[in-house]
């Protein structure tokens, strides 16, 4: 399913639009993501920012990025891409059969590339944030 909702800062009036969905990334690997300004992918030219991805830490999901979202938002063009994934494993996401799963980096990295290559983007095509995971 997909959830559509709107966030309008409060500092700069701009909307933007928030979609969560859960994306098929193979037969055994759905991820929970939550997309803003998705509808711009379709129309995704080189003119748009740099679409960003935040990567949460280990043992946490997407939501660890809502607190500061809002003041993302406030800092971001308002074209921006942000995609918000839940790893394997945590939160929403799902992989079967669970007990098979090791959760390594490199399996973290390929899901990555696979769920960008799903919205249209080259694997390179993006920047990053993330958590550090050693500590």
């Amino acid at each position: 399913g997909t959830t559509l909702l709107d966030y309008t800062s409060p500092q700069t009036g701009v909307e933007h639009e928030w979609t969560v969905k859960f994306i098929e990334l193979t037969d055994d690997l759905v991820y929970d993501v939550q997309i803003i300004n998705g509808d711009k992918i379709n129309n995704y030219d080189e003119s748009l920012p740099t679409p960003l991805i935040f990567v949460h830490g280990w043992m946490d999901s997407r939501l660890n990025w809502i607190t500061i979202l809002p003041e993302i938002l406030n800092i971001v063009d308002s074209n921006q891409i942000i995609i918000l994934p839940t790893l394997r494993g945590f939160g929403d996401s799902q992989i079967f059969p669970i007990e098979t799963s090791t959760f390594t980096v490199d399996e973290f990295v390929n899901d990555l590339i696979l769920l960008l290559q799903k919205l249209g983007f080259a694997a390179d095509s993006c920047s990053q944030t993330k958590f550090n995971w050693i500590g």
